[in-house]
C-alpha cells in the first residue's frame, strides 16, 4: 500500500508528490472512463463510462423521458452545478487521479478491516462524505486573525474528506444500493473474480443518507492484496520533514490526514480539486 505522506516541505518530497500527479490527458482519459450512472437510472437501469453519456444520461431518449416525467420541476441551477453540489463535483474528479485512488483502496482496507474480515467487502460500501477545506491556509488564517473564522466565500477551496465510516449495502438507500449492486456487477465482468470489489458511497457532509450522492466500485488491485497477505500488523508508514519516516497505527484518522493533505498540497491544481471564487471551475 502508499506511504501516507502528511505534510510537503522538503524539496525531495515535493518532487516526489509532483512525480505522481497525472498529466492533464491522463486525467482527462481517466475521468472519462469512469463508471457511472444514467441520471435517469431509475426508469432505464443503464451504468456507462462517463464519455458515453450524454449530459449524464445514456441516451437522448432518455434525457428526453427523465425531464418529460417530472425532472423538468425538480431541476434547479443549484442542482445543475451549484455550490451545494460542488464536494460530490471534486470528489468525482478525485477518482481520476492515481495518487488519491490509492489513498481510497488503503481507506477501504482499513475501514471495513480486510486485514481480519477478508469478505467484509461483499456486505459493506465505504461511505466518504464530502465538504471543503481552506485551498490557501496563508490567506484563510490571516482571515481568521482578522475575526473571520468560518471559510469566506472569496477564498480558494479545496476538496476534504470528512470522516470514514462502513455502511451496509443493503442499509443503503434503495436507489443507491440499486446503483452499487449494478456497478459491482458490471465490474466484475470486467475484471473477473480475482479482485475484491471496493464499493464507495461519496455523500455531502452535512446531508442525511437521502441526500445527493454518487457511488464508485473500484476493483482492489494486485499489490494492495499482496500488502493485505503480508502485512497483517495494520502498520503503515508517515513521512514528514519534521518527524521524518516511521510507521504508525493504520487508523481511519491518519490515512484521512493524509488524502486531504495531498489533496491541500496540489498548489498548481493539476488534479483539478481547488476552485477559486468568480472563476469557472
Amino acid at each position: 500500500m502508499p506511504p501516507v505522506a502528511i505534510t510537503f516541505v522538503d524539496p525531495e518530497m515535493r518532487m516526489e508528490y509532483e512525480s505522481q500527479l497525472p498529466t492533464r490527458q491522463e486525467r482527462k482519459e481517466r475521468l472519462n472512463n469512469i463508471l457511472t450512472q444514467c441520471a435517469n437510472y431509475e426508469e432505464c437501469g443503464n451504468t456507462r463510462a462517463r464519455a458515453e453519456l450524454k449530459a449524464k444520461y445514456c441516451s437522448q431518449e432518455c434525457q428526453k423521458s427523465h425531464w418529460r416525467n417530472g425532472h423538468k420541476t425538480q431541476c434547479t441551477p443549484a442542482e445543475l452545478g451549484g455550490v451545494k453540489n460542488l464536494p460530490l463535483r471534486l470528489a468525482e474528479r478525485a477518482l481520476a487521479a492515481p495518487v488519491l485512488v490509492e489513498h481510497f483502496h488503503n481507506m477501504a482496507v482499513t475501514v471495513l478491516d480486510l486485514v481480519d474480515k477478508r469478505s467484509d467487502w461483499t456486505r459493506y460500501a465505504v461511505r466518504m462524505p464530502c465538504t471543503t477545506q481552506p485551498g490557501d491556509l496563508t490567506r484563510h488564517l490571516q482571515h481568521m486573525i482578522n475575526g473571520h473564522p468560518e471559510l469566506s466565500d472569496s477564498e480558494p477551496k479545496c476538496l476534504r474528506i470528512a470522516p470514514v465510516t462502513k455502511v451496509l449495502i443493503e442499509d443503503m438507500p434503495e436507489g443507491t444500493r440499486k446503483v452499487a449492486l449494478a456497478m459491482r456487477d458490471k465490474v466484475r465482468r470486467k475484471v473477473g473474480n480475482a479482485h475484491p470489489l471496493m464499493t464507495f458511497w461519496f455523500t455531502l457532509e452535512e446531508d442525511g443518507d437521502d441526500g445527493m450522492s454518487f457511488t464508485s466500485t473500484l476493483p482492489l488491485p494486485d499489490e494492495a492484496v499482496i500488502w493485505l497477505s503480508t502485512n497483517p500488523e495494520k502498520m503503515i508508514m508517515r513521512r514528514s520533514p519534521v518527524t521524518g519516516t516511521s510507521m504508525v497505527p493504520r487508523t481511519e484518522a491518519i490515512i484521512r490526514e493524509g488524502l486531504n493533505t495531498v489533496i491541500r498540497q496540489d498548489t498548481s491544481n493539476t488534479m483539478r480539486l481547488r476552485v477559486f471564487p468568480n472563476k469557472p471551475n
